[in-house]
């Protein structure tokens, strides 16, 4: 589903698009700041900022910007 929202987690406010499949994937149309894939809520796939009306908060480990970080969040939107 496509969603809205800020996603928190590096101490920094990111906007973007993205669509929710089926799988738990998460395929945007941009990489989060800091390149990272979300594990445990799907996976972030794109390239550059990511600028948009759609985002995810998600349950789970965040790994890539060499931190683990932890969220409990929800996807908002249509």
């Amino acid at each position: 589903m496509l969603g809205a929202g800020l996603e928190l987690g590096t101490g920094q406010m990111m906007l973007g698009a993205g669509l929710m499949l089926c799988t738990g994937l998460m395929l945007g149309a941009g990489m989060r700041l800091g390149a990272g894939q979300m594990l445990g809520a799907g996976l972030m796939l794109g390239a550059g900022p990511m600028l948009g009306a759609g985002q995810m908060l998600g349950a789970g480990l965040e790994l890539g910007t060499g931190q683990m970080m932890l969220g409990a969040g929800l996807m908002l939107g249509a």
